[in-house]
């Protein structure tokens, strides 16, 4: 796959997230085995979840399209850890005065105004390669 313009065809290949060392997919988390939903207990259970990861998945679409940060590993959309700044929230949350600096000025974390618990924000995918032709794009492998 290439990116192309019309004058000249094919110009460079598509530097999709999907194949770039940075690209953290969602990690699909299922409570409960298929065996296990024998049960009205478990059943109701499931249900439940069921229920709260479509309320999730809302609520991250919303975030998406409308650039609010991620102060949590987002569960229905690939992030980038080359723009989520883990290691410099980290330093930033044990004190590091010249991370916090860094952080703030940079948007790369979330602090809770209440608890002063400092967050990476986590960066998504489709907004830093919209286009397919990300500056951070390194080949997987």
């Amino acid at each position: 796959m290439t990116q192309s313009t019309p004058e000249s065809g094919p110009t460079t290949p598509l530097r999709l997230c999907v194949r770039c060392r940075s690209y953290r997919p969602p990690r699909p988390v299922q409570p409960f085995s298929p065996t296990e939903l024998h049960s009205p207990g478990t059943l109701a259970a499931q249900t439940k979840w069921d229920e709260e990861r479509r309320e999730r998945a809302v609520e991250e679409m919303h975030r998406a399209e409308t650039g609010l940060p991620f102060d949590y590993e987002p569960h229905h959309f690939a992030w980038c850890a080359h723009y989520t700044r883990l290691d410099l929230a980290e330093r930033a949350a044990r004190g590091d005065q010249a991370a916090w600096a860094e952080a703030v000025a940079a948007d790369a974390v979330v602090v809770d105004p209440v608890s002063g618990d400092v967050s990476p924000a986590y960066q998504l995918c489709q907004w830093w390669n919209a286009d397919g032709d990300c500056d951070a794009f390194v080949a997987a492998g």
